[in-house]
């Protein structure tokens, strides 16, 4: 092509349809740090401060991580916590966070690519599935759901995020 530069498209980008799910509610903690849209690039050295705790939180409830968003704010800053499922009311070491995850409706989206992939399927989620779904989105928290089948040293495997409904809403 001559002078011309071809970009191959960002496969991240490419949603399927959500499934709907009921979520029964859980309590999330971890360490959690305040970000804006310019700054949130910064999350993944959150995630690597996380690492080396995570298996030593009291209280946890099976093996999957979650990164929670919440505390919205309308210049578009917000909370993000890399955590563990723990059991409700439980007492925490000082500097971690806790956050409540309520029994609600969610759209739930697959990321399949490279985790460095992950903010342009949460765009196309805002930018494209939300505006044209008919859906009501309910704030917060929003939320990322890492299995044990996602392997954080390649930074591949399956991460769903789970984004709130509001009550009545149907996809």
């Amino acid at each position: 092509m001559e002078g011309k530069h071809k970009t191959m498209p960002d496969t991240a980008t490419i949603l399927t349809a959500p499934r709907i799910a009921k979520h029964a509610g859980m309590t999330v903690a971890g360490l959690a740090e305040r970000y804006s849209p310019q700054t949130s690039g910064a999350i993944p050295a959150l995630w690597r401060r996380f690492g080396p705790i995570m298996r030593d939180i009291p209280g946890q409830v099976g093996a999957n991580t979650y990164g929670v968003c919440f505390g919205f704010e309308p210049d578009g800053s917000f909370n993000y916590l890399c955590g563990v499922q723990v059991a409700p009311g439980q007492a925490l070491p000082a500097g971690l966070t806790s956050v409540e995850i309520r029994n609600q409706t969610f759209a739930v989206f697959d990321h399949t690519g490279h985790i460095s992939g992950i903010s342009a399927t949460w765009k196309a989620i805002f930018g494209e599935w939300l505006p044209s779904s008919g859906c009501s989105l309910e704030v917060e928290p929003q939320f990322e759901v890492y299995s044990e089948a996602f392997d954080p040293q390649s930074g591949m495997g399956l991460v769903e995020i789970w984004i709130p409904l509001k009550a009545g809403t149907a996809a």
